[in-house]
């Protein structure tokens, strides 16, 4: 993302130009794709997932589309919790019959989604970065129900190319990053001291986190082609992170906090709030391809 600003912008700017249509093919991988979250639920599929169906999505709905995660995710606990209860009541063996019914389901998504593609087909995106252009170009007809989309394809295309010096540059700012980072701590560790170092870090790490569904959906559309896979692993990693993390230490928390331990989480969505108010650029019908334009 660092090296966004210093791509060329050349033509894109043309989702207004984009068509498509909902199509049966289309709701049905989505569908399958999401399911993803609520049959296996595994780092793996939280990686992958969004990511897939973000760049599935057509320009205009992608949040809406992305939502299908959460909304699998939520069903198959639910569905789950439902299962147990009823096989519970069944003995001797209706923990097996539970465990049966989960590897059924298990084994549909591996058919669907990992067995060789036989339903899903790799994104467009993705088609396009491996240089697979006419069949990236077939899929994306498949998938939007029409043959008029030459203008997102040029745009998948432009992406990809703009990508790769882009991801120099990026490297070049990162490292310096890096290099600038060590000489400000030397300069300053010894004036402040280390706990004031460690609050500050928590600090930064707390207004990065991102509560709710959208923490899937908008990690997925932000981050540029040449770092989505990476950056979607770290939002993964986070969330799960702090979600253990939380559902650890709540309870010794609330022993000890009381009452504060809500204004501690009341304080953390107002530095998340501000955060997004003044940091977080607006996706909503943005086509991924544009969004280092914002």
């Amino acid at each position: 993302m660092a090296g966004g600003g210093f791509r060329d912008r050349g033509n894109l700017r043309r989702a207004h130009l984009y068509e498509y249509k909902i199509t049966k093919y289309f709701v049905f991988t989505c569908l399958v794709a999401a399911m993803g979250g609520s049959f296996l639920d595994m780092i793996l599929v939280f990686l992958a997932v969004p990511l897939y169906l973000s760049e599935m999505a057509p320009a205009k709905i992608p949040g809406a589309v992305n939502q299908m995660f959460q909304l699998t995710t939520c069903v198959g606990i639910l569905v789950a919790n439902a299962i147990n209860y009823g096989t519970e009541k069944i003995h001797p063996w209706g923990w097996r019959l539970s465990l049966g019914l989960a590897t059924v389901l298990a084994t549909l998504m591996f058919v669907g989604g990992g067995g060789g593609w036989l339903v899903l087909p790799e994104t467009p995106n993705s088609l396009v970065e491996q240089g697979r252009l006419e069949e990236a170009k077939r899929v994306l007809v498949k998938v939007r129900g029409t043959t008029n989309v030459d203008a997102e394809f040029a745009d998948l295309v432009e992406a990809s190319d703009a990508a790769r010096p882009a991801s120099l540059i990026s490297s070049l700012i990162t490292g310096g990053a890096l290099v600038l980072a060590p000489l400000i701590s030397m300069a300053l560790v010894d004036k402040f001291g280390r706990r004031a170092f460690f609050m500050e870090a928590g600090m930064e790490m707390f207004d990065c986190m991102v509560l709710g569904s959208f923490g899937w959906p908008v990690p997925s559309e932000l981050f540029p082609l040449e770092t989505r896979s990476a950056g979607q692993s770290m939002v993964v990693y986070v969330n799960l992170l702090f979600t253990a993390l939380i559902s650890q230490c709540f309870l010794v928390s609330l022993c000890h906090l009381k009452y504060g331990i809500f204004l501690l989480f009341a304080g953390l969505i107002v530095i998340m709030s501000s955060f997004i108010y003044f940091l977080l650029p607006e996706t909503k019908q943005v086509p991924i391809e544009e969004v280092y334009l914002l």
